[in-house]
């Protein structure tokens, strides 16, 4: 049976609850002891995690500040790791007869007391782990409470994707005192993960499990979160570009690429900023191909020569307009994310937290004006740093065509963090185009 938080926590009472999330409970021990099907319990997790956003985003059950709500909601609520039906687990239940009392530190001066009730143990990828299981001991939970169970834990990733404070699980006591269900897909994080206020339980150092829980609840940093592009834009623009070197750049770039087939080509960029030049340089095996640009006129050059052979202008669409185009295209991806500033650029208002290819940005959406552009871009910026760390752009977003771009390392040219190296993939499939490094 799913008991939907708001019945559990109503905002006048959360204060005295500190942290009570039950979210399910079932009638008969059997019943939990059971397998379930897979469909059936990854139903079960999802309406858990549905109902845990819920209760932060509803104005009459929040505990978060009217700005942090509305924060919260653009953020699209808890970030989850994906539901993981491996981490069900059926653990063993020692239950101490005589329940020794325990005293938690807490995130304030106060002393939160706690009875053991037992431990419980388990295997995760081939490792056996305990977990102590406790029971609050107020007056108050032991009356109203008094089947609830109290596990909070720590692990490896906490700290990092999760709470530094840890995380908490809320079981039942089984009628088979010989098991008991952790689900670590419903662990949650404390108030004080999000909020001033609250005075949160600390997980003992003997509940650390040492592996990565990837199952339940990310951190979602409220205070830190940005909901207004324009405010990510500036803080990114002050990582990149913290003294406005941008508009005097000037400096010589070397690039190293190596392609799907692992063959590799090599080229020189110039851009000058400053005094509005452009200049490319690339071998082929045929010869050698320049561009160069200066106040927006371009000019193409092949093995020296400004007459280029037909043969090889078809071959690599050399062109004087094209000069011009490299010149746009070389500015435009080394120099964001200080490029989204030119006119022309129209920038959704909103930023969106997301996971892309394994991690969390935030992400904001860029489109142009018709003389610019027609593609549809999404810049990826570090949620701690703000450093623009990928970008995907679609010429048309339904049929998932374009390409997406991942950076690794940075380097300071001219004053300005540029990331040094940058993988293409199509959108389509993940497939592997080139990788671009600068020497």
């Amino acid at each position: 049976m799913i008991i939907t938080f708001k019945n559990i926590i109503p905002k006048y009472f959360a204060s005295f609850l500190l942290v009570i999330l039950t979210a399910s409970i079932s009638i008969a021990q059997d019943d939990i002891i059971s397998d379930e099907p897979s469909s059936e319990l990854y139903e079960e997790i999802s309406e858990y995690q549905k109902n845990l956003t819920d209760t932060y985003s509803d104005e009459d059950t929040s505990i978060l500040s009217e700005e942090d709500r509305l924060k919260f909601i653009a953020a699209g609520g808890h970030p989850f790791f994906p539901v993981d039906t491996s981490y069900h687990i059926v653990a063993d239940l020692t239950v101490y007869p005589q329940a020794d009392k325990i005293e938690f530190k807490t995130s304030t001066t106060r002393i939160a007391n706690y009875n053991i009730y037992g431990k419980a143990s388990f295997r995760i990828a081939g490792k056996d782990f305990e977990l102590f299981v406790y029971q609050d001991a107020s007056p108050m939970s032991q009356k109203l409470y008094k089947d609830h169970l109290f596990v909070p834990f720590t692990d490896l990733t906490s700290g990092e994707e999760t709470y530094g404070g840890g995380r908490y699980l809320d079981l039942m006591i089984p009628e088979d005192k010989t098991k008991i269900i952790i689900d670590f897909n419903k662990a949650y994080h404390p108030y004080c993960a999000y909020t001033d206020g609250y005075s949160c339980p600390i997980p003992p150092v003997e509940n650390f499990i040492d592996h990565r829980i990837e199952a339940g609840i990310k951190h979602l940093d409220i205070k830190g979160l940005i909901t207004s592009s324009a405010e990510l834009l500036d803080k990114s623009i002050a990582y990149h570009d913290p003294n406005n070197n941008w508009k005097n750049f000037d400096a010589t770039l070397l690039f190293k690429t190596i392609m799907a087939d692992s063959s590799e080509r090599k080229r020189t960029v110039r851009i000058n900023n400053k005094k509005n030049t452009f200049y490319f340089d690339s071998q082929y095996e045929e010869g050698r191909l320049e561009y160069h640009v200066k106040n927006n006129l371009g000019t193409a050059k092949w093995n020296g020569n400004s007459t280029i052979p037909k043969e090889m202008s078809d071959k690599y669409r050399i062109s004087d307009d094209r000069a011009v185009m490299y010149r746009n295209y070389y500015t435009y991806l080394y120099g964001m994310p200080m490029k989204l500033r030119d006119p022309g650029t129209i920038i959704d208002p909103s930023v969106k937290r997301v996971e892309f290819y394994g991690k969390s940005y935030d992400r904001i959406k860029v489109n142009y004006d018709p003389e610019v552009g027609s593609d549809t871009w999404y810049f990826y910026f570090n949620t701690k740093t703000h450093a623009l760390e990928a970008y995907q752009f679609f010429k048309d977003e339904s049929k998932n065509d374009g390409e997406y771009i991942l950076f690794e390392e940075t380097k300071v040219i001219d004053g300005i963090k540029i990331p040094s190296i940058r993988h293409w993939y199509y959108n389509d499939g993940q497939k592997f185009l080139a990788t671009d490094v600068i020497e």
